[in-house]
């Protein structure tokens, strides 16, 4: 095959499936969300690497972003895959438990003298404002393709490890941070400082659908096209040094259209976002 003829069948294919095309979109989006949102200051990493905290291997993120105002950071590991109408994402959801409404945060007490005590990693006492009971959350993925005209609901078309691929780089931006969380935190800044991490996987528009189920196990309606979806994770950060243990609650796939909508329900220009992630009203226990 000459280089011409094998140049075209390469960008052919890139034309059907280049994710990294799609990833420069995104990081397109949120490059200028981050110039627009002025009430935080902003960091955006793309294309780095990392080592998994879990394995000890070596593995290439596609975007991180990193958003600190005053004392408060909210980080976010974002994945991104191009997928197509014909082999979606489908979620299967089911009513959110109590027990499953909520997050944690890592809070580093103040300093005392030269001395910075280890963060604790800090669970509401009540239910969530962010992740509310009785509101679906999903449960199973799938990422089905067509096979003789059928629906084939075993395809795994790589969904998996891009979306593990984001868990682990915002475990991974968790270790960091906690080594230098003491450092960043003067004596006299008269409050504690606060983080909250979010692993996301975005996906083009239309290539995400929702399943809802009720407690027998019963679909409530047919299958539906979703713009956004939390899934329940409860993955313990192993290793991580603080006080307590830090529990990543959820996963959220998001698709390109809303993605600066649910960024702006973490790091908005107004303080709701702020409470509803670090809830200011709230009494916060260390996680045993």
């Amino acid at each position: 095959m000459v280089d011409t003829e094998y140049s075209q069948k390469i960008a052919e294919a890139l034309d059907e499936s280049d994710s990294f095309a799609f990833e420069m979109q995104i990081l397109r989006m949120m490059t200028n969300f981050t110039h627009w949102n002025s009430d935080w200051q902003a960091t955006i990493e793309h294309g780095g690497y990392y080592i998994d905290t879990v394995e000890g291997k070596r593995r290439q993120f596609d975007i991180r972003t990193i958003h600190t105002r005053a004392t408060d950071t909210i980080l976010m590991a974002i994945e991104c895959k191009r997928i197509h109408e014909s082999s979606p994402v489908v979620v299967s959801r089911v009513d959110r438990r109590d027990e499953e409404s909520y997050h944690c945060i890592l809070d580093q007490p103040l300093r005392i003298g030269g001395h910075a005590p280890k963060p604790q990693a800090r669970r509401q006492q009540h239910n969530s404002l962010f992740y509310e009971a009785r509101h679906p959350v999903g449960k199973s993925l799938a990422n089905p393709k067509m096979n003789s005209g059928k629906v084939d609901l075993s395809n795994d078309n790589g969904i998996y490890d891009r979306y593990s691929q984001a868990i682990s780089s915002v475990e991974a931006m968790l270790h960091d941070h906690i080594r230098i969380l003491g450092m960043k935190l003067p004596p006299s800044t008269g409050s504690n400082s606060r983080i909250a991490a979010f692993p996301i996987l975005v996906i083009p528009d239309h290539c995400l659908w929702v399943v809802d189920y009720d407690e027998k196990g019963e679909r409530r309606r047919p299958p539906e096209k979703a713009q956004s979806v939390y899934v329940y994770l409860g993955r313990e950060v192993r290793n991580l040094d603080c006080e307590g243990r830090f529990i990543l609650s959820h996963f959220h796939i998001v698709t390109e259209s809303v993605l600066l909508n649910f960024a702006s329900s973490l790091v908005g220009k107004n303080q709701s976002p702020l409470d509803r992630v670090f809830g200011s009203s709230a009494t916060w226990l260390i996680n045993t």
